[in-house]
């Protein structure tokens, strides 16, 4: 169900005083709690963990999307957008458009 292109890289993480090592291309959207990321895997595992969201763009790479302030998205789990963003997993979430994006004018020919 998941892109096999995304099956060698990993997250190296630490959750409740362990060390765990998650495939990249598992991980359907990092949605993130004050100073916690709680990373959700397909198959309904969640993971939480201590890291920063601009250390975790910088390791997941332009493979994710913020679809808002602190939610990252896995672009290959994106069935549509809606109101929402549809996930492939049958979850929906909330997203928001910059501003710098709603004051846009389309050229005129």
């Amino acid at each position: 169900m998941y892109n096999r292109i995304y099956t060698t890289r990993t997250l190296d993480i630490t959750t409740k005083w362990q060390h765990v090592k998650l495939n990249v291309g598992r991980i359907l959207y990092v949605i993130m709690q004050k100073q916690d990321a709680e990373i959700h895997l397909y198959g309904g595992k969640i993971y939480t963990t201590r890291i920063t969201c601009g250390e975790l763009k910088e390791q997941l790479g332009e493979d994710f999307l913020e679809i808002r302030r602190g939610c990252l998205v896995s672009a290959i789990t994106i069935q549509n957008i809606t109101e929402t963003v549809n996930l492939i997993n049958g979850e929906a979430l909330k997203y928001t458009i910059p501003v710098s994006y709603t004051h846009l004018t389309l050229p005129t020919t």
